[in-house]
């Protein structure tokens, strides 16, 4: 397997959550192989720096030298250049390679400390964004780098145009401080990227955006496809991350990689919570005349293929077919909107409605919310399930143990079940199917 090189020239973090450290995990999660140039040890951790050495100038480019003399990059990334002596033999050595260099102007660390000295950002500016790709600037840097105070989108764009006459090929303002929001600039067209802001002091999102970028348009991507890719990458290391230290909660960059690793317990533990719904006395009064299903996902899904459900329903005489991903559109749309309320609800099922299957539900003690209709539903295909969570998401609830509805003209009325995985709602359907006798 040929994998396509990335190198990252940036500081060290010791405390692992950005820098060098961040760039080689977010190459590895991108299955993409780390070269590593070093340009300043720091000495930090969750709460701060306590310490910076950069490296001289020579040593910054003798391992530029020895890495590209032997190695075939097939794309650079630049983070931490504290001073503007290896901005310069960072420049000098890379204006000759044709390939994309990704620019990201660290200047601040997340905890406050400056990264960069004061004339640098001139060096900056002259010498290297010009030989730029892409540039990835936060809010702060492109205010630094432009000149323009960012308060608004159209304030970003204006930055990211001022920026690109500086000679580089594309900028991206990323939007961290600007509600989730990173605006990408060609030179011809502006993309608004939405995004989920997520609530989380964060520590190395920066650094695994511009690598994430690098990755993606080593391996043959386009502009805004790199910038669009490498934004959903963030934020499921961002969902996924985990604190580590007190401070600031560094990025999971392996957090896909981790997602993925998820499919097959997807299946043998859908699989076991079909096998003991068929072990449950009493299991067939809970099917539906559409037939019912069991679904659950991975972590983080973006499309039913992300979903795994019982191929064809579950009837009264057993299941149709095998578990598999993509196999319940409907639940899947279900849990797709669900997560954008509380994203531990992986997992639901459908069952019969009858009054007292509802009365058997109340008696466990279990939270309800009740669909009602008032007048024409949507007719847009999958707008039902939207409109559902829609429901609940304006009374400001978390998602119910069970949802009901009564039905309407062409829609047979149904219970849904959640919980956080199949083992859950099979619990919750266990004590309904008791309470039934």
């Amino acid at each position: 397997m040929v994998k396509k090189i990335v190198l990252s020239i940036a500081g060290s973090d010791s405390s692992g959550g950005a820098g060098i450290q961040a760039d080689i995990k977010t190459i590895v999660a991108h299955f993409c192989y780390p070269a590593t140039v070093i340009t300043s040890i720091t000495s930090q951790n969750t709460e701060g720096v306590h310490e910076v050495y950069n490296l001289p100038s020579e040593m910054v480019k003798s391992q530029i030298m020895a890495v590209t003399g032997d190695i075939n990059v097939d794309a650079v990334k630049t983070g931490m250049l504290p001073t503007s002596e290896i901005i310069d033999v960072v420049s000098d050595e890379l204006e000759n390679l044709d390939v994309p260099v990704i620019v990201d102007p660290v200047m601040v660390a997340e905890t406050g400390a400056e990264l960069q000295q004061k004339d640098a950002l001139k060096k900056l500016r002259r010498r290297l964004i010009p030989i730029a790709k892409t540039v990835t600037p936060n809010i702060y840097e492109a205010e630094r780098i432009s000149g323009i105070k960012i308060r608004t989108v159209e304030d970003a764009i204006r930055s990211a145009e001022k920026i690109h006459s500086l000679g580089c090929e594309s900028v991206v303002v990323t939007g961290g401080h600007l509600h989730g929001k990173d605006v990408a600039f060609d030179g011809d067209d502006v993309r608004v990227f939405d995004g989920d802001l997520i609530d989380i002091k964060s520590h190395g999102s920066g650094c695994s955006f511009a690598s994430a970028i690098a990755c993606n348009m080593a391996s043959g991507q386009n502009f805004f496809d790199a910038v669009r890719l490498a934004k959903r990458f963030i934020e499921i290391s961002l969902r996924s991350s985990f604190r580590v230290g007190k401070g600031v909660v560094p990025v999971n960059q392996l957090g896909t990689v981790e997602r993925e690793m998820e499919r097959h317990p997807v299946i043998e533990k859908l699989e076991n919570a079909v096998s003991r719904f068929m072990r449950l006395n009493g299991w067939q009064k809970l099917i539906p005349e559409v037939g019912t299903n069991i679904a659950y996902s991975i972590p983080f899904p973006e499309s039913p293929d992300d979903i795994a459900g019982v191929e064809g329903r579950i009837r009264k005489k057993g299941p149709v077919g095998c578990v598999r991903f993509g196999a319940s559109d409907h639940l899947a749309r279900l849990i797709l909107h669900a997560g954008k309320i509380d994203e531990s609800i992986r997992a639901v099922m459908n069952v019969r409605f009858d009054e007292k299957i509802l009365d058997a539900v109340l008696e466990c003690g279990y939270k309800t919310f009740q669909i009602e209709r008032e007048g024409k539903v949507e007719e847009r295909e999958g707008s039902t399930m939207e409109w559902i969570m829609r429901k609940i998401r304006d009374k400001n609830m978390k998602i119910p143990d069970v949802i009901y509805d009564r039905g309407f003209p062409g829609k047979e009325a149904m219970i849904r079940v959640f919980g956080k995985d199949p083992d859950e709602v099979m619990d919750k359907i266990e004590n309904i199917l008791k309470k039934l006798g």
